[in-house]
């Protein structure tokens, strides 16, 4: 059950006096009370009675249970300005902004003689409903139509049909001259004194409300009060589990308030200060308004404005241009939702990873993926109202320090402010929806692999908080040459970005002329960016194309580098007056180019010495072989510069090592082998290198004259031979085109007798592979294949 200090309440005030005793205000206050006890009893409300009230006590109360107040009773003696207590009567108008302040106030129930003067003052305080007397009432009339309201609200009706219902109950008991004389009223407008000096009906009681309010007397009902405090978010699961914080900070449903403002039809925005000028949108300048009164909730906290009018002024010329002016200028607080929450996702999934990178299409081995992990949202901030303000910041200055945000009451509201009419529903959804995207991301990564199918997730939110806060904005109308355009300035941080008017040209910062820098007197800040970082700026910018373009040169005694030179000096002073020119740069952005600049520099001659000396790619240990142990010009050739300091390519070495350990499996047929090497080459393609095409004719031969295990075994001899692993690393066989025509056989074939040609360790070296690795029958024939291989 809630506790009794969280519940809304029922206020009961009754008042009695020694000189003019009523005696049946005891049975009053007992039978209403009774009326109510059993909605207290189950939790859902709390009853605070109070049977011999004075003013003092009464203050101290309403201070007590601030902002849960849903029903205020009085019974007593009353006039139109007072309310009789014991010790001293109450002014009606201090009474009346006493109960106005109560935000979660439904109902004031005055059940005295003659309360109608009260009425005018409590709507305009903001009570949605109030029922009073217009003539002296009769003691025991008095009890029993108060004991039948309650009554009947306690069973679930509304207030007007509760007022009908007593309505009709005092009338079927006191009908005497036709009529009770009971009425029901929804406006200012009951009639006036007047109309009753001359014989109309006199009002006993009226049940009285603002036009824009008559939804709570239609449709708000005592038994779900305490419902209406405690917001069921929702997510896709259901409720949300594990809601922090007291529901009655959470829920503003309970805290709306009916006060002067504005709607905007141009731009749709609801203002609940005009302010000064009820007649113009502080928002976007459109006189097509409408002045009345705006529903609107209570915010709990505010951001003070930081930045001054002047400076605003200062950042939108900045932004927009010297050859703009401002049109209009507002400071208008806007209110947003303030969440911050965790998400646990627990997910299942197959992840799909391809062995056999040959396969075509890819073979995907699938394996179940299960795994959880928490996210949080930090402060996400979603505006509560109806303005056009996006959500995320078009600018890494565009943020909030909201540990400065103060009470409600503290901050200089007076100015206009939106009003905050989008529920926290609409709000958290918002919210989930960014996080979900977090969420479907995180769970790809975990999952991983190739490919990923049936993935299932599971998110429960919890450790949920929100609030709202009003967050300082200038709003302007800049005109421009290009037309009329609406900015927003951060109050705090004074960063300005464009907004989407009706009929205003979408501006937008590097579309205007330069602008000199600006300085004011009323300002402490300074627009632009400071001379030393503009400067640091151009000298990084102009020394990185300087740099780039001069490396550009050809080597010396190769070319003439007189236009490189001239390019690069040129581009140098371009860049350096780029960088000079601050209306492009804050500081901070000018300090982080020129840091870039200065880096490529520094770092270009850093990669051309890594190149040059082969620092990533060093040179293997022992001296490249060729026949006789000299390396051929191609070989020599192949060592200059560069990240490789070999021949070979990515095909017959790096990329053949890659699948060599798979090939070598027995399960790996050889048939298997040789169309994974085919598919690796791609010989119509230009790119394809003759190292790579000479491939092709082993494959062949291999196919056609070598069966079984001993095709792909004679394969890997061939890799190792030419690619310097296996038992031939540091030795690999490069012959000559001398030596490969010196060692035709009888077929012609270059390379054909070439074992044979080799000196000693070499040919010891091919012997003993072959020996070991293929069978008798195909020893011949492979040591052929392998020559003219090496050779081609």
């Amino acid at each position: 059950m809630q506790p009794s200090s969280e519940r809304p309440v029922v206020f009961l005030a009754f008042a009695n006096a020694p000189d003019a005793h009523l005696k049946m205000l005891k049975t009053e206050s007992r039978e209403v009370y009774r009326a109510l006890q059993l909605l207290e009893q189950e939790g859902n409300i709390a009853v605070h009675r109070e049977e011999s009230s004075e003013f003092d006590e009464l203050y101290e109360d309403l201070l007590r249970h601030d902002q849960r107040i849903v029903i205020f009773h009085y019974a007593g003696h009353a006039d139109g300005t007072m309310l009789e207590l014991e010790g001293g009567a109450g002014g009606a108008r201090g009474i009346a902004r006493l109960l106005g302040q109560q935000t979660g106030l439904k109902l004031v129930f005055l059940n005295g003689c003659a309360t109608k003067g009260h009425v005018t003052l409590l709507l305009k305080a903001g009570v949605p409903a109030v029922i009073a007397t217009s003539v002296p009432i009769g003691d025991r009339k008095a009890q029993e139509f108060s004991v039948a309201f309650y009554a009947a609200l306690s069973e679930g009706r509304s207030i007007s049909q509760a007022f009908e219902s007593a309505s009709a109950y005092i009338d079927g008991k006191h009908d005497v001259d036709g009529g009770s004389g009971i009425n029901f009223s929804r406006s200012f407008d009951w009639g006036d004194d007047e109309a009753e000096e001359n014989d109309e009906a006199v009002l006993e009681w009226g049940l009285y409300t603002n036009s824009d309010a008559a939804d709570v007397i239609e449709q708000w009902r005592l038994p779900d009060a305490l419902a209406e405090w405690q917001v069921q978010l929702a997510d896709s699961n259901g409720p949300v589990r594990d809601l922090d914080g007291n529901p009655a900070l959470i829920d503003h449903q309970s805290r709306v308030r009916t006060i002067d403002g504005i709607h905007c039809s141009n731009c749709g925005t609801a203002t609940t200060s005009p302010g000064e000028d009820a007649s113009r949108c502080p928002v976007c300048g459109s006189d097509n308004v409408e002045a009345g009164p705006t529903r609107t909730s209570i915010s709990d906290q505010g951001v003070p404005f930081v930045v001054t009018e002047d400076e605003a002024r200062g950042h939108l010329l900045e932004y927009a241009g010297d050859d703009s002016s401002v049109l209009q200028l507002n400071r208008v607080f806007v209110p947003y939702w303030v969440f911050d929450l965790d998400a646990r996702t627990t997910f299942d999934a197959e992840r799909g990873i391809n062995r056999d990178f040959a396969a075509v299409p890819p073979k995907l081995e699938w394996e179940p993926v299960k795994d959880e992990f928490n996210l949080a949202t930090g402060l996400s901030l979603v505006p509560a109202g109806a303005v056009p303000v996006g959500r995320g910041p078009e600018s890494r200055e565009w943020y909030w320090e909201l540990d400065n945000a103060e009470p409600v009451e503290r901050i200089d509201t007076n100015t206009a402010n939106v009003a905050l009419d989008r529920p926290i529903q609409a709000g958290f959804e918002q919210v989930a929806s960014d996080l979900r995207f977090e969420i479907e991301g995180e769970i790809a990564d975990r999952v991983g692999g190739h490919d990923q199918r049936n993935i299932s997730a599971d998110t429960r939110y919890r450790s949920i908080s929100a609030y709202t806060v009003l967050l300082p904005h200038w709003y302007a109308s800049v005109q421009h040459p290009e037309g009329q355009a609406g900015l927003l300035v951060n109050g705090q941080t004074g960063a300005v970005r464009p907004l989407s008017l009706p009929g205003a040209i979408q501006l937008q910062k590097g579309n205007t002329s330069p602008m000199s820098k600006r300085t004011y007197e009323n300002s402490e800040r300074k627009a632009g960016t400071s001379l030393a970082a503009s400067v640091f700026a151009g000298i990084g910018i102009g020394l990185m194309v300087g740099a780039l373009l001069g490396l550009a040169n050809p080597p010396l005694g190769e070319g003439q580098p007189t236009v490189a030179i001239f390019i690069g000096a040129v581009g140098a002073v371009l860049a350096a007056l780029l960088g000079l020119n601050d209306r492009h740069f804050t500081t901070a952005k000018a300090l982080r180019i020129g840091s870039f600049g200065l880096a490529v520099v520094i770092a270009a001659p850093i990669g051309i010495y890594v190149r040059d000396h082969q620092l990533l790619a060093p040179d293997l240990p022992g001296p490249l072989r060729s026949v006789g142990g000299q390396a051929t010009a191609a070989v020599a050739a192949s060592r200059r510069g560069g990240l490789h300091s070999t021949e070979t390519t990515k095909l017959s070495c790096d990329n053949f090592a890659d699948q060599r350990n798979y090939w070598e499996e027995s399960d790996f047929e050889s048939r298997d082998v040789i169309d994974s090497i085919r598919n690796l080459i791609d010989v119509d393609a230009a790119e394809t290198t003759a190292e790579e095409r000479k491939w092709i004719p082993l494959l062949d031969a291999v196919q056609d004259e070598i069966a079984g295990d001993d095709q792909k075994k004679l394969l890997f001899i061939a890799q190792d031979a030419s690619c310097d692993s296996g038992n031939f690393e540091g030795n690999k066989l490069l012959p000559s085109d001398e030596i490969c025509q010196a060692s035709k056989g009888i077929d012609g074939q270059p390379g054909s007798n070439l074992v044979g040609s080799l000196p000693a360790a070499d040919r010891a070296r091919v012997d003993a592979r072959i020996a070991t690795d293929l069978t008798p029958a195909v020893r011949t024939m492979a040591v052929r294949l392998l020559g003219e291989f090496l050779c081609r």
